[in-house]
């Protein structure tokens, strides 16, 4: 799925300005003092007029935005002299000059897209927040919408060119992350005790992101542009100790609302359909009160319904051996080499980072859990390519640890349709 870039606005501006161009508005005649890849180093916006002209707004740092590159150069060699895609960043001339060297370097097909470069003015008329953000200008000269990645294709522009309007595509409106989801300026925040809300769909404006919220009176969560299994991931990790993805259980003969499995379905547009957006603020409770709550939540308002219970389960428990001493390294500043090839060592550092890289490295392998009760840094050498569970027993043998296979039970995340509910 293509995510956004977050990109911090610009400082305060007189407020249409501030506002910005809207659909609707016609565009001034802005100079363009930096262009690369075009036949002048200069121009003015009115130079496309009679085509639909494309503002592509990105940054060299923005990993979703460069892969959008070969997308927008295959855009405009197919329609041709109908339309002109530009991109707009506010980086130096020298910085996307290297950038245009590497990139050519190591893609098949090098970036021939005409690049407004050192921008302010086109970033004025056109503020935002998440890149890559795209302006349709249509051949009037007048603003047409805001788009995110998902809705520039060639369907699409086919469909501006004969209707000369954007109708059925949402507009990228930049989501205000500081406030609720969906609220407006008129909601006092210093009264709000409570508000809930539950989005199915991609939210255009943002990205995947994650914001805790704090009141005076109040905590919540705002999660945007998840998958329903990675808001139940969310709330395991919050619940269960040392969680890891191993502890989710889907029951289902059905789980197409939770993973992308139909491959017949291209896998932008299953996540365009089945991401959720939540937002959840209630009076303060306990942390594992809060997630719990967010978790029933969550369940009553999706196709399926989690609950954390005990399983048995075969699982390996991490263990301190009657020899393990760390008083060698106690000193020693931290270090996490774990996840090198091949994997290093953790160094002075938490137990838990161990238990995490375990259970991420090796997906197929029983789940790992903490059962050493350290309460002090601990250090583990790993230092090659584990092929086994014997292997790594073997390896923490040999530095005092235990690694002991066990089917006791465990706390599992167990995710099952509701029996009414049509995923």
């Amino acid at each position: 799925m293509a995510l956004l870039c977050l990109n911090f606005p610009a400082g305060a501006q007189p407020s249409r300005v501030a506002t910005g161009l809207q659909p609707g508005d016609v565009v001034p005649n802005v100079a363009i003092d930096h262009l690369i890849n075009y036949q002048r180093p200069s121009a003015d916006l009115y130079a496309f007029k009679r085509k639909l002209l494309i503002l592509d707004f990105w940054a060299t740092s923005c990993a979703p935005c460069i892969g959008q590159i070969a997308k927008l150069d295959s855009l405009q060699t197919g329609f041709g002299d109908q339309i002109k895609i530009l991109s707009v960043t506010g980086e130096r001339t020298q910085a996307i000059l290297n950038f245009n060297k590497r990139y050519d370097a190591t893609h098949p097909q090098k970036n021939r897209l005409p690049s407004v470069v050192e921008d302010k003015a086109l970033r004025k008329l056109f503020p935002y927040h998440y890149i890559p953000h795209y302006v349709w200008i249509g051949q009037d000269g007048k603003v047409a919408g805001f788009t995110s990645a998902y809705y520039l294709t060639a369907e699409n522009i086919r469909a501006f060119l004969t209707t000369g309007r954007l109708d059925s595509i949402p507009v990228k409106a930049d989501v205000d992350l500081e406030r609720p989801l969906f609220s407006s300026n008129s909601l006092p925040l210093n009264k709000l005790l409570t508000y809930k809300i539950f989005f199915k769909g991609r939210l255009e404006g943002t990205g995947a992101s994650a914001r805790v919220r704090q009141g005076e009176e109040t905590m919540g969560i705002c999660w945007t542009n998840e998958t329903l299994a990675g808001l139940f991931n969310n709330c395991g990790s919050k619940l269960i100790a040392n969680y890891s993805p191993k502890n989710m259980v889907v029951q289902a003969a059905d789980s197409a609302a939770l993973f992308y499995v139909n491959k017949r379905i291209a896998k932008a547009d299953w996540y365009h359909d089945h991401v959720y957006s939540v937002d959840y603020i209630i009076p303060k409770v306990e942390p594992q009160i809060f997630y719990q709550d967010v978790l029933d939540f969550i369940s009553s308002s999706s196709p399926y319904q989690a609950v954390i219970a005990p399983q048995n389960v075969k699982h390996l428990e991490l263990r301190l051996g009657s020899s393990y001493s760390n008083d060698a390294s106690s000193q020693a500043a931290y270090k996490n080499t774990l996840y090198a090839k091949p994997s290093g060592s953790l160094v002075n550092g938490p137990v838990n980072d161990f238990i995490s890289w375990f259970n991420e490295k090796f997906p197929g392998w029983p789940i790992l859990i903490d059962k050493t009760n350290a309460t002090q840094p601990v250090t583990i050498n790993i230092n090659q390519d584990l092929k086994s569970v014997a292997q790594l027993q073997s390896v923490l043998a040999a530095q005092g640890f235990q690694l002991i296979t066990s089917d006791e039970p465990i706390d599992m995340l167990i995710i099952q349709p509701h029996s009414n509910a049509k995923p």
